[in-house]
């Protein structure tokens, strides 16, 4: 279990104490490591398990050898040997042996069909620079969490614990009366709902993509 978070505003820089905090409020999911990655207008922030690749080059955030795509991910792909084979005869190069390396190549080779070829759980968000496009993602079974608020400039605030989501001020608290109901009848929440007002749990299997001022 790891946990990932961050911050995208088109507008103004985004103050990395914010990541930080929701970060910290991480630590639980990944007590081994963590790291912030800041590029400006995004903040990205890990909480690392370490499970694969116990060395610094299984850290998070990562960052593909070009500098333009970077990555935080909570999960496992367990196929990922395989699809490291596979992408090596594309010639890519692996500078260590995580299953987040790996993550990363697939959809800078496949973009979001890579999503089809994993066999695993994972929530995950990679930020593409060059494009300024941010993706979220989602395995078919849900087993990964990842909780969002979109910002009023059309930037977006992320975590993968509602909890922790909220250690930014921007994020409404007000209770979803709808959100409220459905607990009171079926004793949980479905999904994009939460239990504030705004704030949305990306659905299984699904990813977002949020670039040109939030369209």
């Amino acid at each position: 279990m790891c946990g990932i978070c961050g911050k995208l505003s088109w507008v103004k820089p985004v103050d990395q104490k914010i990541v930080e905090n929701i970060n910290t409020a991480l630590f639980h999911r990944g007590p081994d490591d963590g790291g912030i990655l800041s590029l400006g207008n995004i903040v990205l922030g890990h909480r690392r398990l370490s499970i694969i690749d116990l060395t610094g080059t299984g850290k998070q955030p990562m960052s593909d050898e070009t500098g333009r795509y970077h990555i935080v991910y909570n999960g496992m792909v367990y196929n990922f040997l395989e699809l490291k084979q596979d992408l090596e005869k594309f010639g890519y190069r692996f500078r260590g042996t995580s299953d987040t390396e790996v993550v990363l190549y697939s959809y800078i080779h496949w973009g979001v069909d890579c999503f089809a070829k994993f066999n695993g759980m994972f929530a995950l968000a990679i930020w593409d620079t060059e494009e300024q496009e941010l993706l979220l993602a989602r395995d078919r079974f849900g087993k990964k969490p990842l909780y969002y608020y979109r910002l009023p400039d059309g930037g977006i605030v992320f975590a993968s614990e509602l909890t922790a989501l909220v250690k930014d001020l921007e994020v409404p608290t007000k209770i979803s009366y709808a959100a409220l109901n459905c607990y009171l009848g079926l004793s949980y929440i479905l999904s994009p709902m939460t239990m504030y007002e705004g704030v949305e749990k990306l659905e299984t299997a699904h990813y977002i993509i949020i670039k040109n001022r939030g369209k």
